[in-house]
Formats: C-alpha cells, sequence, structure tokens
C-alpha cells in the first residue's frame, strides 16, 4: 500500500523498524471568509486557506486550528495552541540536537 509524507506528498518508504505518521500542528486564523466556511491560518509565516465546515463550533481571529489536508478537524484556544506549539519548538530543538550530538561522535570516531 502506497502512503505519501503530509507535508511534500512524496511517497514514504515504510520499514518494520520506523512508523511514521501526520502531526497536525496549530495553525493561527488570521482572517475569515464572508461564507463562513472558509479562512486563512497561518503556519509560522506560511498562509494558507482551509475549510471550517467540518467544525461543531464557531472559530474566531486568533484561534488556532488543527487541519489536516485542508480541513480544520480541531479548534483549539490560543493558550493550548500557543503551548503546543511551544512543545513542538522544543522537540524540535532536541531532534537537532541529538542530530549534531550524532554527527560530533561520527566525526571523533572516523578520526580515531
Amino acid at each position: 500500500m502506497a502512503r505519501f509524507d503530509c507535508l511534500s506528498r512524496t511517497p514514504v518508504v515504510e520499514s518494520a523498524a520506523v512508523i511514521e505518521m501526520c502531526l497536525a500542528a496549530p495553525a493561527r486564523v488570521i482572517r475569515q471568509a464572508e461564507d463562513g466556511v472558509h479562512a486563512t491560518v497561518d503556519y509560522g509565516g506560511v498562509e494558507t486557506e482551509v475549510r471550517l465546515d467540518t467544525l461543531s463550533e464557531p472559530v474566531a481571529l486568533g484561534d488556532y486550528l488543527l487541519v489536516h489536508a485542508g480541513f480544520a478537524i480541531r479548534r483549539l484556544d490560543p493558550k493550548d495552541g500557543e503551548e503546543t506549539l511551544q512543545l513542538f519548538d522544543e522537540l524540535a530543538a532536541s531532534l537537532e540536537q541529538g542530530r549534531n550530538d550524532a554527527g560530533a561522535s561520527r566525526q571523533a570516531s572516523e578520526r580515531s
């Protein structure tokens, strides 16, 4: 069964040791269309249009949405959205540090 990366739409190679999945990152609502069905959200400087008709609650400017395939699947209040983004930043920094540590270790072992 073919699977695709959520953001780049490129095929994902699966192995028994690695399980990959899509993560929904919070996007902040910056504009709402007059039709009430569309909104523009901001993913840290990248703006995209999403559909709101899958939500059962109203959305306000500044709210955060979890978006999948262009559809808002959940509304988060601004506090929860900011906390989630902070956790994502911490995770990204940790992963980057791990890559840097592994690269430095590999270079040290190659020199010896």
